[in-house]
């Protein structure tokens, strides 16, 4: 076993959750866990790597542990010329920045007397590597407790292939000791793909979040979810798992990228190629990708060059869900699919590129920040064109339509002038006036509005505004034509603050 390599991911574990712990951009790329992790040329690890010995596995004996940090030894070699010249062949795998495969073709295990290479050496490989990273996950998170990230959020991938614990657990917030303590610190599993987010009180208050002391429903399977170098149990597990090994390396091997592939449809009109994204296109029928593929194709040139630049980010989680939302921790994306193709307010896939104009939104304003949560460039953009925000924009044309009507009538009285409104939007299709009576209802807290709407207490906040603003904005001039029409009738200098942020942002600006 590469118990060196093992090192190194540790490192890599703890460089990743420094950036995690920076950017609170946890788990933006799930599906990497399993991936080669020999492709970690950055000069710390190999530095470290450079100052290991080469010893024999049965000379450190009970100090296995401790010596992790001094030597270099492989379980099967009895001769420490073979394990010098696989530590050497393993510095370069490293240094060059390639694969398991290349390790594979260049060192001949057999003719080593190690025996066939086989699910062994590649599974246990992966496994070492998911535990190691996810104790230097573990212990660089207990250095950001000083900081205020003191909880651990429990983060699954609900893709239909979690185990029931993890499905369970998800969601569940602990002190982050408590989750090691208890020994339910990702992997909890054979190829679990789990982990803990770091976050803070502020987050678990502001999520709504309930903090456990202990989860007593958790069935972690023996031997998972604690630190430990493992070697003693990893061939007897591996032979037991042959024929689930077998099946799932092909979740591992480039028939998964193919798929990726295969799901990344693309469509060329006047040179430009729409781009789904796998994390997208995973959750989406074939039929529903072309049909996505064909509104982009028509959408403005502008919002086809944004959507390419931050597809391979959109993700869509869960399609069969109550409600439709995005949240800003975790970067994920629930819809009602019922309605994924439309319904008498909303035209096909409208919601869920509204969903997606929120996830833009937020990776837009989150650019160049440490601390990406909560920021959304629809809440801090100002416009030097039109010397305002993009709220108070909203507000004043809001402002400038309700005085003409107030003058139309020559009344102060505003139920007459809301019965007004009303007259004239009864004129208009579900899919034209549920954008505006929505904004409408942000702006008056409720008071108006035509059928679509967010309840009074969601429009607390002010930066709330903006944020809808934008995303109906997004999902209008993707979808909805009929619905851009009316935006450019009530609130054209608002859509052209839009339209200046997108135009930065597609420019290489912001």
């Amino acid at each position: 076993m590469f118990f060196n390599s093992y090192i190194v991911a540790e490192l890599l574990g703890r460089f990743l959750a420094i950036t995690e712990r920076n950017e609170k951009k946890e788990f933006s790329e799930e599906d990497e866990i399993l991936k080669d992790l020999f492709n970690l040329p950055f000069s710390e690890a190999i530095d470290f790597f450079l100052s290991k010995k080469p010893e024999l596995y049965d000379q450190l004996d009970i100090t296995t542990d401790n010596a992790l940090d001094d030597y270099f030894w492989i379980k099967k070699s009895t001769d420490l010329e073979v394990t010098k010249k696989i530590q050497d062949k393993l510095l370069k795998t490293l240094e060059e920045g390639k694969t398991y495969s290349d390790f594979k073709k260049e060192l001949d295990l057999e003719s080593l007397g190690l025996g066939e290479d086989g699910h062994y050496w590649k599974g246990a490989f992966d496994m070492n590597m998911a535990f190691a990273q996810s104790r230097g996950q573990y212990e660089e998170q207990l250095e950001g407790i000083q900081y205020g990230f003191e909880y651990g959020l429990f983060d699954a991938i609900l893709d239909g292939r979690e185990t029931k614990t993890c499905h369970n657990l998800d969601g569940k917030v602990m002190l982050l000791t408590d989750w090691i303590e208890q020994g339910m610190y990702p992997p909890l599993h054979y190829r679990c793909r789990s982990r803990i987010i770091a976050i803070t009180e502020e987050d678990v208050q502001e999520m709504g979040l309930t903090v456990e002391k202990k989860i007593e429903h958790a069935h972690v399977q023996k031997n998972f979810g604690k630190f430990s170098t493992r070697q003693k149990d990893l061939k007897k597990f591996y032979s037991e798992k042959e024929d689930e090994v077998e099946k799932n390396k092909k979740e591992i091997d480039f028939k998964f990228m193919e798929l990726a592939n295969k799901n990344n449809i693309e469509k060329s009109k006047e040179k430009s190629i729409i781009k789904i994204g796998k994390k997208l296109s995973k959750n989406l029928t074939e039929e529903e990708q072309k049909a996505l593929v064909d509104l982009l194709d028509n959408a403005p040139e502008n919002m086809k060059k944004l959507w390419n630049k931050y597809s391979d980010k959109f993700n869509l989680y869960d399609r069969n869900s109550e409600k439709n939302s995005y949240n800003p921790l975790t970067k994920r994306i629930k819809i009602n699919g019922k309605f994924l193709m439309g319904s008498s307010a909303k035209k096909p896939f409208e919601r869920l590129v509204h969903e997606i104009g929120h996830h833009i939104d937020n990776l837009i304003g989150s650019e160049g920040k440490l601390l990406s949560t909560l920021n959304f460039i629809s809440m801090e953009y100002f416009s030097d064109k039109y010397e305002s925000n993009l709220r108070d924009m909203l507000v004043k044309e809001y402002w400038i339509y309700y005085n003409g009507i107030r003058n139309k009538l020559n009344t102060e009285i505003e139920s007459k002038i809301f019965e007004e409104i009303g007259k004239e939007f009864s004129n208009y299709s579900g899919y034209q006036k549920s954008i505006i009576s929505d904004l409408f209802s942000g702006i008056t807290k409720n008071e108006l509005n035509f059928g679509s709407w967010h309840k009074a207490d969601y429009w607390e906040n002010e930066n709330t505004l903006p944020a809808e603003a934008f995303a109906h904005f997004t999902g209008a001039l993707i979808t909805n034509n009929e619905g851009v029409e009316l935006i450019k009738r009530f609130f054209p200098k608002s859509l052209e603050i839009y339209n200046e942020i997108i135009n930065n942002v597609v420019k290489g600006g912001k």
